[in-house]
């Protein structure tokens, strides 16, 4: 979204007590538990996905990706998107409030820069 301008998905996030959750793939997913999810659990293809959107993502993945949830979560919660949504909120109530889209658009464009995101327009 603040990359390219446009959502990578319609589904809206939820500010859960451990994080964003989007509640479509939370259901599809929560079968793996604790546990790794694995591309075939996911299902789909990358197909139709731009190819500089694939390049894009897996920037964030290298980034990412080799964090456990616990220190995702804490990251997550140190962000305004999700202190925005969670106004309101005490630490561990639950909350479907959703992440304000364009808020998170302008917040993220912010954040691009700290990317090395070299080869992505």
């Amino acid at each position: 979204m603040a990359k390219f301008n446009d959502p990578l998905f319609k589904d809206p996030i939820e500010a859960w007590t451990h994080g964003p959750v989007i509640r479509k793939l939370y259901n599809h997913l929560k079968k793996a538990g604790n546990e790794a999810i694995t591309p075939i659990q996911i299902g789909g293809s990358i197909e139709n996905i731009p190819q500089v959107t694939q390049k894009f993502l897996d920037i964030i993945w290298e980034k990412y990706g080799k964090y456990e949830a616990w220190f995702l979560r804490k990251l997550t919660h140190n962000e305004s998107p999700w202190k925005r949504a969670r106004k309101g909120c005490k630490e561990d109530e639950p909350s479907n409030n959703i992440l304000d889209n364009d808020f998170m658009a302008r917040y993220y464009s912010g954040e691009i820069g700290k990317f090395q995101c070299k080869g992505v327009k």
